[in-house]
């Protein structure tokens, strides 16, 4: 951030931790690199808009050692789903911009494989040619 702010690098990818210089004009938002666009920013069109086959995003999971036994995972499952809707946890993800998402075992491992799909199409992307 300070390099990008400084003159020293041209361009930065990052969270919306800086939301505050580009509403003042220091910075200018290029592009959404998730799926859908910014809500603060609904002018503002994703890579994939603009015609380039990224898409990436923050996201934060609970992930468990395999053969957790099923009882255990349905538990944890189930708390942690909880707390997501839970309004002083939904406040305090929407004062930092993080958007919160759901996903259950079976979508979560969907996901993962998902991501790792498009890392693969985004290296092709990136070869010589492309």
């Amino acid at each position: 951030m300070a390099a990008v702010l400084g003159g020293h690098v041209e361009a930065y990818a990052s969270t919306m931790a800086c939301k505050a210089h580009i509403k003042t004009g220091r910075l200018r938002l290029l592009a959404a690199l998730g799926e859908n666009r910014i809500a603060d920013f609904p002018d503002v069109p994703t890579l994939q808009e603009m015609g380039t086959p990224i898409v990436t995003s923050n996201f934060n999971a609970l992930i468990a050692p395999k053969g957790l036994p099923p009882e255990i995972l349905e538990t944890v499952h189930q708390a942690f789903k909880k707390a997501l809707t839970d309004p002083a946890f939904v406040s305090a993800a929407q004062s930092v911009d993080q958007v919160i998402t759901y996903r259950n075992p079976e979508e979560t491992a969907k996901f993962f494989r998902d991501q790792n799909e498009r890392i693969i199409g985004f290296l092709s992307y990136l070869k010589p040619g492309n």
